[in-house]
């Protein structure tokens, strides 16, 4: 079963760049993020 995070500010920069890894290594993530257009 894979791991769930959740991850502030990932809608752009470092954050973002966390969320794809983790994804990517089939995690489920949850971001949190204050700007609604860094998560398009």
């Amino acid at each position: 079963m894979g791991r769930s995070y959740v991850v502030t500010g990932g809608g752009r920069g470092v954050g973002r760049a966390v969320v794809e890894r983790l994804l990517a290594d089939g995690g489920s993530v949850v971001v949190i993020e204050l700007d609604p257009a860094a998560l398009g």
